[in-house]
């Protein structure tokens, strides 16, 4: 019988990772725009600059990412920025203003910048010596993923449930899926 190899689970947590960093907390987050707009009465302008910061801080967050990873060990900073993205969901969850919401985005954006594509690429190549581009393939399927039916469960959570606690429930399950991955 043929030995299973750790670097099966590397990858199957690295997908789970880019589900939860790349997938729910960034694609599928385009689904609560139009409903923050209208529970907070902000502006077009001021929605976008939601996904501006988060990009901004992702951008600043994988500038850094050299040093980042230098002083935590790649398994301690993949999880410290997994659970910045969390906390960014929790504060769009117990935001009372938009203030806030940019917060929620700015740990957000950090936590995609420092967990997502670089971290995952450079677990991959430790643990793939063939295969590593299908490895790679495999894992940023994981966004792709959560672009499959979850946008219709977020958006039923947010007519049935409402906006906060499906923030709330998602960030749950973001941090479930760090925790597995």
């Amino acid at each position: 019988m043929k030995k299973f190899h750790y670097s099966y689970l590397i990858c199957a947590a690295t997908t789970l990772t880019f589900f939860c960093i790349t997938g729910l907390a960034c694609n599928a987050f385009s689904i609560y725009l139009p409903f923050i707009l209208k529970a907070y009465g902000i502006s077009n302008t001021q929605s976008s600059t939601i996904l501006l910061t988060r990009s901004l801080f992702g951008f600043l967050s994988t500038a850094v990412s050299g040093w980042y990873y230098r002083t935590f060990s790649l398994r301690n900073g993949m999880m410290i920025a997994g659970l910045c993205t969390v906390l960014g969901f929790f504060i769009y969850a117990l935001a009372p203003d938009y203030t806030l919401i940019l917060c929620g985005s700015a740990l957000t954006g950090i936590g995609f910048g420092l967990g997502a594509t670089l971290p995952i690429s450079m677990m991959l190549n430790r643990w793939f010596k063939k295969g590593r581009n299908i490895a790679m393939s495999f894992s940023t399927m994981g966004s792709t993923f959560a672009m499959i039916g979850i946008p219709s469960l977020i958006t039923w959570g947010i007519e049935h449930r409402g906006l906060k606690p499906t923030l709330f429930v998602q960030g749950i399950v973001m941090l479930v899926g760090l925790d597995c991955g």
